[in-house]
């Protein structure tokens, strides 16, 4: 599996895992995407991010975590997974 991703932080203080690899529920299951779904740690207080009771979103669409990254001000710190918002033509 490859290394996580460093947690996001946004500018208004909300925070958010954002991990993508073969161990994690994500499109492509591989290690080297680019992810059209990623999957989501959060506290779960965000409406847009579909949290199970754990504060898991699996299988998030990219677009998706972008909105939530433009809706809390952007990103002050952290770092993303290799993403796309469209969906890739596996070879």
């Amino acid at each position: 599996m490859k290394p996580q991703c460093k947690p996001i932080v946004c500018t208004d203080g909300f925070r958010m895992s954002v991990q993508a690899s073969a161990g994690h529920y994500c499109s492509p299951k591989n290690d080297t995407g680019p992810y059209y779904s990623v999957e989501v740690h959060s506290n779960g207080s965000e409406r847009l991010l579909k949290a199970d009771d754990d504060g898991i979103s699996g299988w998030t669409p990219a677009k998706v975590v972008m909105d939530v990254i433009v809706k809390h001000g952007g990103i002050r710190s952290g770092a993303l997974p290799n993403m796309t918002v469209r969906r890739v033509q596996q070879k």
